[in-house]
């Protein structure tokens, strides 16, 4: 997989709707983007499905994310605020994989905050969701992800629920 299916960047108030991304290195990449929207779209086959670089206030959602060769969305150095709802993420390397710490040749990516993630499918993937963080500490839990918005429980839904020791 070559090049990228779209790629949006030091842009603002941009919607990607009903596109289908198969087979590039990024489906969509997106660098420096505030208040934007990729809405009801199919991405396959791509190493990165969605490459989010410094994306602020954005949304992804009623989409499909399959067949990622790494990530289905990554989040890299400093992307706040962002929101994945109702999206379906299939046969995934990872689902959702963050990244903020120190990385190769000592560049320091910023910390993620405030991404918050609902109403999704996660099913079939290595791990639906990988946090690599200050000193390439690995954090997985998605029990992150299920929380409150107005007094409203929303969650996910994950094939993997089993392997996390929950009680109730």
């Amino acid at each position: 997989a070559q090049g990228r299916g779209i790629s949006i960047e030091r842009k603002r108030n941009v919607t990607v709707t009903g596109c289908t991304f198969n087979n590039y290195f990024y489906g969509a990449y997106l660098q420096d983007v505030n208040n934007s929207l990729i809405n009801n779209s199919f991405f396959s086959g791509s190493y990165y499905n969605i490459y989010l670089d410094g994306v602020l206030r954005s949304n992804v959602s009623h989409s499909n994310i399959t067949t990622a060769g790494w990530a289905g969305v990554e989040f890299i150095s400093g992307s706040h605020y962002n929101t994945i709802f109702n999206v379906t993420f299939s046969f995934n390397k990872y689902g959702i994989y963050q990244y903020s710490g120190t990385g190769y040749y000592g560049t320091t990516y910023v910390p993620n905050n405030g991404n918050l993630f609902y109403f999704n499918t996660f099913e079939e993937s290595l791990k639906d969701y990988y946090q690599l963080g200050p000193l390439l500490q690995t954090v997985t839990d998605p029990i992150l992800f299920n929380t409150t918005i107005n007094g409203v429980s929303v969650g996910n839904s994950w094939d993997s629920i089993c392997d996390y020791s929950l009680s109730f």
